[in-house]
């Protein structure tokens, strides 16, 4: 799912809108893509159930109504709980998943860790969590680094990615959406945070780590600092690290890419 995020200042151009059957929006939202569905009271009932107040109208515009990201399998907009704000993902009725339970599971796990947005609360058919208003996806940050050529930021956000994929790496949570890591992977003022974790699988051998440094060889910020000889120092150093998923491998893998990254023009 792509996300919007959006700055303070930007939501003054926003629409509120109570949890309200009568309202246009709730409908168009609870019942996408369908203009009506059964569902449609339930749906509303579970939200006033969890102490959901008000969604909030602001994004891209689809089909006349604006979300903050839509995906296969879920549409997803700003919403309140009393005065908490929060991202409200939502299951699409035509959804291939039966439930978004599984998503809310990994995101409790992770949450731990400090790594995912921390969720509030996830069912069938919703994950609410924290909004991450004060971030900027990975591939916006790489492009900016790559315009102005700031080696040291880009050098300490890849090195902090990094490590931080380890973490589902070692627990066996593979993403599966990473070798696309553009719209998945947030840089905040506290950390990186990792979204959409709705195709997640647990298997023994992950490939989170591998699919973000296979990404970033594909950069040119990043991969015009890389000879042949390093880049297949690096993919060896890659599958040594995926025998046993040590984080003494991890320290290899990073140690080639700063010290290639660092290398003068």
């Amino acid at each position: 799912m792509v996300v919007e995020i959006h700055s303070e200042k930007r939501e003054m151009d926003s629409k509120l809108h109570p949890i309200d059957p009568g309202d246009p929006y709730v409908k168009f939202i609870l019942c996408y893509p369908k203009h009506d569905c059964e569902e449609f009271s339930s749906r509303v009932k579970e939200l006033l159930d969890w102490g959901i107040s008000n969604l909030v109208e602001l994004g891209k515009n689809i089909l006349g109504f604006r979300v903050l990201g839509k995906g296969y399998s879920s549409i997803a907009t700003l919403a309140y709980r009393g005065c908490e704000k929060g991202f409200l993902k939502i299951r699409r009725l035509d959804s291939r998943r039966a439930s978004l339970e599984f998503e809310g599971l990994i995101l409790d796990f992770l949450d731990r860790f400090n790594i995912v947005p921390k969720p509030m609360f996830y069912s069938k058919n919703f994950v609410f969590m924290e909004y991450l208003d004060d971030c900027i996806p990975i591939g916006e940050f790489i492009d900016k680094s790559q315009n102005n050529i700031d080696y040291n930021s880009l050098i300490k956000t890849i090195a902090r990615t990094t490590y931080t994929l380890y973490i589902p790496d070692f627990y066996g949570i593979n993403h599966s959406e990473l070798s696309r890591p553009g719209d998945h992977i947030y840089i905040c003022r506290n950390g990186v945070r990792i979204i959409d974790w709705e195709s997640a699988t647990i298997k023994s051998k992950p490939n989170n780590v591998s699919s973000f440094i296979s990404y970033l060889t594909n950069r040119p910020v990043v991969r015009r600092k890389l000879s042949n000889r390093v880049l297949d120092e690096l993919i060896h150093a890659l599958r040594i690290y995926k025998k046993t998923y040590s984080i003494k491998k991890l320290q290899s893998v990073v140690k080639i890419l700063v010290e290639s990254l660092q290398q003068p023009p």
